[in-house]
């Protein structure tokens, strides 16, 4: 009997495999279809800011900009490629984009619903606590699709190498590593970390057949696979910006996202009574008995740290056991262990606010599936039955869409224009609607936080209208990532995070001047705080806007146009001036 009760030995006879691996297939096939259902149905509320995080470097990739010359991209080359392709194949509409995080976002919930039937053999328990995470997703940011999909792969691929280790399998490990760096560069690292772990534990496991002489081959098939495919790319980094210069300022950007308070200290605060007594007022009906969405966040990224804290728990005694016993580890408890652990960095190094509970949620109900079902302990059986119900009550927080599922389907045909529109912009304020804002009102004092909403899209709509060919807009403030894809134009400067001081020290912020100077912006804008406090920490940047560059009449300072400029002609009723 093995340490853990945890996946059966499905290589039964042909006669009776196949309606296993009918009902796995019929299981999987459900989960993919339902999360791209909840995905579609619900892309009214995904079209905002920090979605369009990949595809404020589209624009100039289009045009033919390099990275690390033209531009500084911040650590994500994959993901800026991708979507920049996904654009020119759609012709330029944000359906592709969506399109995009969907697909990765479905294969990453159908990965992990296999590996929710490999840990728990139990489609009826995995469907259970699978289908709550996914109805979690509507208001989640689409942009983590690569997370979602990353680590799944990487838990299959390195389970894949466990159970039989070989010279390919080490070597599509490494493969893969690779490919997560070019997503986003940590994820690199997080998935690195993981297939040496997978390689230790396959040695415990395999350790009465297994030479020291195979490790190491298989090791350096792991390396090389990975070198093969970065070493490329980091002798064109070494070529252009510099690869420890670019190392250091992708240091820097991390820094500023990294996760405060260790998430493992999340339990300490957890509160079932705060979970079923809040309520938000502004709700209307049934939504009204739902949980506000900060406690519904709160607890979920709580039971998300618990759950994988138990796993690890029960799967670390079963290492005990095995240690004492002097046995091999079996392939269960080296299966639980991968899942747990991958979780748990997830967890520990990306969790930067209880939203984010959502990337590792597929994984946490595969978990949760194998504790719910394969657990020979009671009392962690109980407990996840009591998580297991709590937390899906946490899903109305956050999902009180669902309880008006007549206004859902009346906004879908609106959802859909404008991810179909062409240009996008059309779908945020059309030209018409820009063309008929009239300047009394335009001029009327207020604060801009109040305004902003209105105010930025018609900034937009005249930016888009009033650029030349060939030009380019400095884009800064917090979460400025739509601005240069709704606008069309590449980015001035070579990047834009100004507002997270990136790139700010003297020798970085000369280059990133050198661009300006050489390059033709008419507008600087910025989504939240001035153009020119967002340049505060670039003294020489600043300077060079205040003596060329006059605040837009109206504008708050968010929008700065080069006044020695000649304009061909106005924008509408308000009067802009306009370069095309």
């Amino acid at each position: 009997m093995t340490e853990l009760q945890g996946v059966a030995d499905i290589d039964h006879t042909a006669n009776r495999h196949l309606p296993l691996r009918t009902r796995h297939t019929l299981s999987l096939w459900t989960v993919g279809v339902l999360q791209a259902s909840v995905l579609v149905l619900t892309a009214g509320f995904q079209i905002y800011d920090t979605n369009f995080n990949a595809l404020a470097e589209t624009p100039g990739l289009l045009a033919g900009d390099h990275p690390y010359r033209d531009f500084f991209d911040w650590g994500v080359p994959l993901q800026a490629i991708l979507s920049a392709t996904t654009q020119w194949l759609v012709g330029y509409r944000l359906i592709g984009e969506f399109a995009l995080q969907w697909a990765f976002i479905v294969a990453g919930v159908v990965m992990a619903m296999r590996i929710s039937l490999r840990l728990s053999n139990s489609v009826l328990v995995s469907l259970l606590c699978m289908v709550p995470a996914i109805f979690m997703f509507p208001g989640a940011p689409t942009v983590h699709f690569s997370k979602i999909f990353i680590y799944p792969t990487a838990i299959l691929i390195i389970w894949r190498y466990i159970e039989h280790p070989s010279f390919q399998r080490a070597a599509a490990m490494g493969a893969f590593a690779a490919v997560a760096f070019f997503f986003r560069h940590d994820h690199g690292v997080y998935v690195g970390v993981s297939v040496l772990f997978g390689m230790l534990l396959a040695w415990l496991a395999h350790s009465g057949d297994r030479r020291p002489r195979m490790l190491v081959h298989e090791f350096a098939a792991c390396a090389l696979a990975a070198s093969i495919l970065v070493i490329p790319w980091a002798i064109v980094v070494a070529r252009s910006e510099g690869l420890l210069d670019y190392v250091q300022a992708r240091e820097y950007i991390n820094s500023k996202w990294t996760v405060g308070q260790s998430v493992f200290l999340q339990p300490l605060h957890m509160n079932p009574f705060l979970l079923l007594t809040s309520r938000d007022a502004d709700r209307q009906g049934l939504a009204a008995w739902l949980p506000t969405k900060g406690a519904a966040q709160n607890w979920l990224m709580q039971t998300s740290v618990v759950v994988a804290l138990i796993s690890v728990t029960i799967a670390l005694i079963a290492v005990i056991k095995a240690v004492r016993r002097r046995q091999p580890l079996s392939i269960d408890t080296c299966r639980v262990l991968v899942v747990s652990a991958v979780v748990a960095i997830v967890e520990d190094r990306l969790f930067r606010e209880a939203g984010y509970f959502i990337l590792v949620a597929p994984l946490v109900a595969a978990l949760s599936a194998w504790l719910l079902s394969s657990s020979d302990t009671g009392l962690t059986r109980t407990v996840g039955v009591a998580l297991f119900v709590l937390s899906t009550i946490a899903i109305g927080g956050f999902s009180p869409v669902w309880a008006n599922p007549t206004s859902l389907a009346k906004s879908l045909p609106d959802t859909v224009k404008s991810l179909i529109a062409s240009p996008p912009l059309d779908g945020l304020e059309p030209l018409s609607d820009a063309l008929r804002s009239e300047r009394t009102d335009w001029l009327q004092p207020g604060d801009w936080e109040r305004v902003n909403s209105g105010r930025s899209k018609v900034l937009l709509r005249y930016m888009r209208e009033c650029v030349a060919r060939g030009d380019r807009i400095l884009v800064s403030g917090q979460t400025p990532y739509q601005v240069s894809y709704y606008v069309e134009r590449p980015l001035a400067g070579g990047h834009l995070y100004w507002h997270d001081k990136w790139r700010s020290d003297p020798v970085r912020e000369q280059q990133s001047l050198d661009l300006l100077q050489h390059q033709s912006v008419p507008f600087a804008f910025s989504t939240h705080d001035p153009v020119l406090d967002d340049l505060k920490a670039y003294p020489m940047i600043r300077a060079y806007f205040r003596a060329n560059y006059a605040e837009l009449e109206g504008s708050f300072g968010h929008l700065l146009v080069d006044r020695r400029r000649t304009p061909v002609r106005t924008f509408g009723a308000l009067g802009f001036p306009c370069f095309r």
